[in-house]
């Protein structure tokens, strides 16, 4: 098990550097959501980066955040997926790492930044309508059912979202936070930013694949180490079913069960060896592969969080996660 060395990755320490020198040479006159928010506005996420860091939101830096040593150390070619990491939640410890940093398709783990985004400004009690919009050309995608005209509130939509990677749940998500999706990628972009995610960059809210939405496993840790520190996160993420009862647009009952797709869940499995299993989110597309975001506690409480990016299948991502975790001693 290795420890993050105490000196300043070179990662940090360039981007300081370029923090210090925009600063500098701007006098930090600019703000950054002018930037950030712009429609037109195209920057890398490095840019995207520096631009929110020079106005003074670098508090990350000094987080105890946990920064993988070279890839080398942890040469393991039992390991196929595209990216794949185990960290520690609780102290900056990473067990194991494999391109961390590498810009992938993230499918429906894309929800895990729409959830942040929307905790940061929604009330869970509150009661929104979906519109057709929201719900039309959804055919070939993961939905809950939702129908124009239903009245569900915050709460039952995250949960929709994230245990059964609900895209209709995530569109209506979108509107009711920002008024309408491209506001919301808007805001999910700078939250992403805020939180120190130089490989993320999003152009919707529900993971459905398109060009230039890219993530890393890496920034679903940072996103992670965020949510984790939320009860009301916590909670969604570790219940493993839950029941929507709400109103269809002619006022009549609607009853939905949301169930969790993580396959360890679905078989009532709750243990990994010695790891307790508390939760997780998957995504799959043809692009992203089978992916897996896991969250377990090991017998002192400690949390764990796993990542498998780009598996080739659903029973190689399932022995992959069991893989890596077998790594923490």
């Amino acid at each position: 098990m290795l420890k993050k060395d105490n000196r300043i990755s070179l990662r940090s320490a360039v981007l300081m550097a370029l923090v210090s020198v925009m600063a500098f040479t701007a006098g930090c006159s600019v703000s950054s959501d002018q930037v950030l928010l712009s429609n037109d506005h195209e920057l890398s996420s490095d840019v995207k980066a520096v631009n929110e860091l020079t106005t003074g939101r670098q508090q990350w830096f000094a987080e105890e955040i946990c920064i993988p040593e070279d890839s080398s150390y942890y040469q393991d070619d039992e390991v196929s997926a595209g990216a794949a990491l185990v960290f520690n939640l609780d102290e900056p410890e990473a067990v194991y790492a494999k391109k961390v940093y590498q810009k992938m398709s993230p499918a429906s783990l894309t929800t895990l930044f729409t959830a942040y985004t929307v905790l940061q400004r929604m009330d869970l009690s509150e009661t929104v309508t979906v519109t057709a919009d929201e719900v039309r050309g959804l055919t070939h995608a993961s939905t809950v059912g939702l129908k124009a005209g239903d009245q569900v509130t915050i709460e039952q939509l995250l949960y929709g979202m994230i245990l059964s990677s609900g895209v209709d749940a995530a569109n209506v998500l979108a509107d009711a936070t920002a008024g309408n999706a491209d506001a919301f990628v808007r805001l999910m972009n700078a939250d992403a930013v805020r939180c120190g995610c130089l490989d993320t960059q999003f152009k919707n809210a529900n993971g459905l694949t398109k060009s230039g939405h890219y993530t890393s496993a890496y920034d679903i840790y940072l996103i992670m180490r965020k949510l984790m520190q939320d009860k009301r996160f916590v909670q969604i993420l570790t219940t493993d079913r839950y029941q929507a009862v709400y109103s269809d647009k002619d006022g009549s009952r609607v009853t939905q069960d949301y169930v969790s797709t993580v396959q360890y869940l679905e078989e009532g499995k709750t243990e990994i060896g010695r790891l307790k299993i508390l939760g997780g989110k998957t995504g799959t597309t043809m692009s992203a592969g089978h992916c897996l975001v896991l969250v377990s506690s090991g017998e002192d409480g400690t949390r764990y969080l796993s990542i498998v990016m780009k598996a080739k299948s659903k029973d190689s991502l399932y022995e992959q996660t069991d893989h890596i975790l077998n790594k923490i001693k």
